[in-house]
């Protein structure tokens, strides 16, 4: 026979979603256990009373507080907005990098912005939706993919925030609830940079700063 504790712990474990609201408590348990009777009673062959499934819920959570790992709060030194942006991506080639060089040092001298990411296909350039002529005469090369309308949200931190583990998560779980549509990340050694469409990106500061605190620029 299959307990009703173990199918609600293995059910907790395969949902990262009932997992995260049982560990801290933000599950209204009585509308949880209706929801789940169908899906517990198919694991377990029989039917169940919604009142056993509660009380095992509220056991489960009360294991769960316990043992669920606490995070240590982010806390941001800086967050910046940069609108404006364009996406290219292009495949991976040896010719490639000479011209991205060309690209770089043309937008550093007239303070634009340009990020690179390379991965061991593709390379994705972020800058201003001004250069993207020049991005086009330079480069000389189609390119995969072009994306307008995109911003970035920067953000600086502490070193130290570096050594504990969880931080990133913490970050994209925010955006996760609110929606938000990630559609790049770049990093250095104390900064991020969040690349959204420019119509979240209002919102993907506000979820940040309300969250995480931080000097607005």
């Amino acid at each position: 026979m299959i307990r009703l504790s173990d199918t609600l712990r293995t059910l907790a474990r395969k949902n990262p979603l009932l997992l995260f609201g049982l560990g801290h408590g933000l599950l209204n348990l009585t509308r949880t256990s209706q929801f789940l009777k169908t899906i517990v009673e198919s694991r377990a062959k029989k039917e169940v009373r919604p009142a056993a499934i509660l009380m095992g819920l509220s056991r489960l959570q009360r294991t769960l507080a316990k043992t669920s790992p606490r995070l240590e709060l982010f806390k941001l030194e800086k967050i910046t907005i940069h609108s404006n942006l364009c996406a290219l991506s292009y495949a991976r080639s040896a010719n490639l990098h000479p011209k991205i060089d060309r690209l770089s040092k043309l937008i550093s001298g007239k303070q634009g912005h340009l990020s690179l990411t390379e991965g061991a296909h593709e390379i994705t350039l972020l800058l201003d939706q001004d250069f993207l002529p020049d991005a086009k005469r330079i480069v000389g090369v189609h390119p995969k993919n072009a994306a307008l309308d995109i911003a970035s949200v920067g953000i600086q931190y502490h070193e130290r925030y570096n050594q504990i583990p969880g931080m990133l998560y913490q970050l994209l779980q925010q955006f996760a609830f609110q929606g938000i549509n990630l559609l790049w990340v770049s990093s250095t050694y104390t900064e991020f940079m969040l690349y959204v469409p420019q119509s979240q990106v209002h919102l993907a500061f506000d979820t940040l700063y309300n969250s995480f605190g931080g000097h607005a620029e």
